[in-house]
């Protein structure tokens, strides 16, 4: 305990199922190779947050910690009520770390006799990568070993899920089982709106070397994305229902690839699902472009998230390729200034 113990937990990127999983249909998330990081030391008294990303530090009592998520109850509360979500607007930068901590304490009814000092880093992008759940995760994980609480994967991501719910408004639970089982993760909402998730085996090399463009900060929110699809799907039910049908189809298709090694199935299956995206129109002209130069180069692609329907970029562009192809395309990416990631999914 002298120096003190981390923990560290994955970000993450949807494979397939953006806007279907609102509709009842099945996601599948990969947990990805790049960490957030939480390294606790023990103190005489309170809390110490210091976010290296932001060159943060500031101090807080135990008791200010559950006053600080007493009132974010309580904004949280009236959020639902009114969809005011400048209600939520925060001001204070470690709210997420304060609500992580809260949460985990309520659940366990622990009282701490010491002080802990968290220093936390990232390597997760912002925006589609599920950052805040994998600094959320490290934390919570850091913090049961220092405090020797036995809770079991279920319990975690319940109170990761209830921090990030006050922090953000509304999460669905699947970036917060998928960072804390820490590979590819099967999700849906049952017609009562339960979550449901299991770990699946994904040991494919398919999922290696994943090439992520970011294809610039959507300017529509995740929020604005599923409202005009839904607005969508009460106009034109029966062609949007077929699009989600079929993403339900091919999240089968691309579990049988994985399993099978069948690179032919995964490439066909990943670029089809970029195509119905596009159809639900939540992927830009500007994007378009981008993805469109990738095929021609030989890239499977697709877009990750929920995207935009307004502005340029989309976010996260999925971009599977064959070695042959792969250096084709990070050579064009590297021409024009793209900004890229190599990634192994569910590693």
């Amino acid at each position: 305990m002298k120096n003190g113990i981390t923990a560290s937990a994955p970000g993450k990127l949807i494979l397939i199922g953006e806007h279907a999983v609102v509709y009842g249909n099945h996601a599948l998330i990969a947990a990805i190779n790049l960490y957030a990081e939480c390294h606790a030391m023990q103190t005489s008294r309170g809390l110490q947050i210091c976010l290296k990303n932001y060159d943060y530090i500031a101090r807080f009592s135990w008791k200010k910690i559950f006053t600080e998520y007493q009132a974010r109850k309580t904004l949280h509360k009236n959020f639902l009520g009114t969809q005011d979500k400048k209600l939520l607007e925060r001001k204070e930068p470690a709210l997420l770390i304060i609500l992580v901590i809260a949460s985990l304490l309520e659940y366990t009814d622990y009282k701490p006799d010491t002080g802990i000092k968290l220093i936390i880093s990232s390597q997760v992008p912002i925006g589609g990568f599920g950052a805040s759940s994998a600094a959320g995760a490290a934390v919570i994980k850091v913090l049961i070993k220092i405090w020797g609480l036995k809770l079991n994967t279920e319990e975690l991501i319940s109170i990761l899920v209830n921090a990030e719910m006050l922090f953000h408004g509304r999460v669905s639970g699947a970036d917060q089982a998928t960072v804390l089982l820490n590979g590819l993760v099967k999700f849906h909402k049952d017609k009562s709106g339960e979550p449901h998730y299991e770990k699946v085996s994904a040991k494919s090399a398919l999922l290696k070397e994943c090439i992520v463009v970011d294809s610039g900060t959507p300017a529509d929110t995740t929020g604005q994305a599923v409202d005009f699809v839904r607005k969508n799907y009460e106009k034109k039910k029966k062609a949007v229902s077929a699009i989600f049908t079929e993403l339900e189809r091919l999240s089968e298709a691309i579990l049988l690839a994985l399993s099978n090694d069948d690179s032919r199935l995964f490439y066909t299956s990943i670029s089809r699902s970029g195509e119905l995206l596009e159809k639900l129109d939540v992927v830009t002209p500007a994007t378009r472009k981008l993805t469109s130069s990738l095929k021609k180069l030989g890239g499977a692609v697709k877009l990750s998230g929920a995207g935009s329907i307004t502005g340029k970029g989309s976010g996260a562009v999925l971009c599977f390729a064959e070695n042959k192809n792969q250096k084709q395309i990070l050579n064009w990416l590297q021409q024009l200034g793209y900004k890229y990631y190599l990634l192994d999914l569910a590693s």
